[in-house]
């Protein structure tokens, strides 16, 4: 509740009247900015969908480059509330620096405006220029990079990139259609890495959104069908065999016992 202290304390000691009514002071920051606060927490997933029309199922986090104009609007209200919350101890900072405290207010009520819109324009801007550019991390950015992130967004390739042979060496994700669904799995055969996605895609289209997603800038390439398995090693057949002895020997052993506790001593019974 310290953000809901700080809008209290740097909103204004205004009282308008509706009609015959007076609407108290700390009606706005008490109940209207705690009211929009969860209502757009709540909405913004159904918002996103109406915007974007994505209505695939996400079981993944994605990464903020992605969304550039998510990145912006979250920063710039984790920025509002933050200022809120350090505006909640406006008394103590106060006496600490030894200012006025109706300064800071003056302060912290510029702030609160100001400060959401500078973080927000700047991470909208640090996200385009990742997705635009090719650096990987952001200390990688150039100014050509920061350059072309405040231009338009350039038209889409007008032809899909040439996918990569099926025999080609390296890392790749491999597609294949599976009676009306599609699936994916990633391979890296210098590694000896295989794994595949746990959930099925209703079109090529979903499968190859999901394994971008999970796997970034690596090829991909569709197969005929489903790859086959990597055949087991001599370790793991030999390790599934001895576990198969194991076990069908322990039934053995309880049916034995159980048998010989129902004969009893004596012979049965």
């Amino acid at each position: 509740m310290a953000w809901g202290d700080g809008a209290l304390r740097l909103f204004p000691p205004w009282e308008p009247r509706i009609g015959d009514y007076l609407v108290p002071a700390p009606f706005v920051p008490g109940v209207v900015v705690g009211g929009v606060t969860f209502l757009a927490l709540y909405a913004w997933p159904f918002l996103e969908r109406l915007r974007t029309h994505d209505r695939r199922r996400h079981h993944l986090l994605d990464r903020p480059r992605d969304h550039p104009v998510r990145m912006g609007v979250g920063v710039a209200a984790l920025t509002f509330y933050a200022v809120l919350v350090v505006a909640a101890g406006d008394d103590i900072i106060a006496r600490l620096l030894r200012i006025p405290v109706y300064d800071l207010l003056s302060v912290f009520r510029v702030l609160v405006l100001v400060l959401p819109l500078l973080t927000g324009a700047l991470a909208f801007l640090l996200a385009r220029a990742l997705r635009r550019g090719d650096a990987a991390r952001l200390g990688d950015l150039t100014r050509a990079d920061l350059a072309a992130a405040r231009g338009r967004e350039p038209p889409p390739a007008a032809e899909e990139p040439e996918q990569p042979a099926r025999d080609r060496t390296g890392e790749r994700i491999e597609l294949w259609p599976e009676g009306e669904v599609w699936r994916w799995r990633y391979q890296d055969p210098d590694a000896g890495v295989t794994l595949v996605g746990n959930r099925a895609a209703l079109t090529e289209e979903e499968a190859v959104a999901a394994a971008r997603l999970a796997y970034p800038g690596v090829d991909r390439v569709v197969v005929p069908g489903p790859p086959p398995a990597a055949p087991p090693g001599r370790v793991r057949t030999a390790l599934r065999r001895g576990t198969d002895l194991v076990m069908g020997v322990s039934l053995l052993v309880a049916a034995l016992r159980q048998r010989r506790g129902r004969r009893g001593p004596d012979g049965p019974a």
